[in-house]
């Protein structure tokens, strides 16, 4: 009997944490603007060099719940840690549920979005040499090599769902939410050949100096970067 009360208060607490969960959710994401490319392209973009580590193919697509060509629509939200992106599914390559081309997800990217903070002088911070760590405004902070996808390009993409304490109640889209399996294995352009910015040691290179490329990181990353992509596509044909 005393087994059996236990059980319920754990399950009645784990409950109440997953609505309290949902609802602080919720009302983030409803109250952060939509960062178009046009609203970011003014931010900076800060990237540490430090060892990448690339994921292995066949892993990768088994590990992954889903494998989608993707459009980005332009659409992105700020939450606490990462931006929340907006894509149409083009194909299934590894299908989840019942998502089919046509319909929306929605993709957690491995950035961090500062706001504008009037306190703060943006130019005098950089000159500075401010440590990568320390907030700034109006700057973007990749946790990856991946640059943020941009609207209107298609992208190749290996997902796995978001999912929530045990408890918690999806809402229709959180049930097409998703994270990268991997997070610098995970993203591949695939409509033009994928563009790579070698970083050189600038401080203040912003979104948009950066509209043509998909990714950052040093020339031999790179190459072996280009390479799991032409793994992948072989495992997926």
């Amino acid at each position: 009997m005393g087994k059996k009360v236990v059980c319920f208060v754990l399950a009645a607490v784990f409950f109440v944490i997953g609505i309290a969960f949902a609802v602080v959710y919720r009302c983030l994401l409803k109250e952060t603007p939509i960062l178009s490319d046009e609203l970011l392209a003014d931010y900076y973009v800060g990237y540490r060099e430090k060892e990448v580590k690339f994921a292995d193919a066949a892993e990768l697509l088994n590990d992954s719940d889903a494998v989608f060509i993707v459009e980005a629509t332009g659409e992105r939200r700020r939450t606490k840690d990462e931006i929340l992106s907006c894509f149409t599914v083009r194909q299934a390559l590894k299908p989840y549920e019942n998502i089919r081309a046509g319909e929306e997800i929605w993709i957690y990217e491995p950035t961090t979005v500062f706001f504008l903070d009037t306190s703060l002088n943006n130019e005098e911070l950089y000159e500075r040499s401010v440590p990568h760590h320390v907030i700034i405004n109006k700057h973007i902070s990749l946790d990856s090599v991946h640059i943020p996808m941009r609207s209107g390009r298609q992208y190749l993409v290996c997902l796995k769902l978001f999912r929530k304490p045990e408890g918690y109640r999806y809402s229709e889209r959180e049930k097409r939410t998703f994270l990268l399996t991997d997070p610098n294995s995970s993203q591949f352009r695939t409509d033009q050949e994928i563009q790579n910015y070698v970083p050189q040691g600038e401080t203040k290179i912003t979104f948009q100096n950066l509209a043509q490329y998909d990714c950052m990181m040093n020339e031999q990353d790179f190459s072996k970067y280009v390479f799991l992509y032409e793994e992948m596509m072989k495992f997926l044909k």
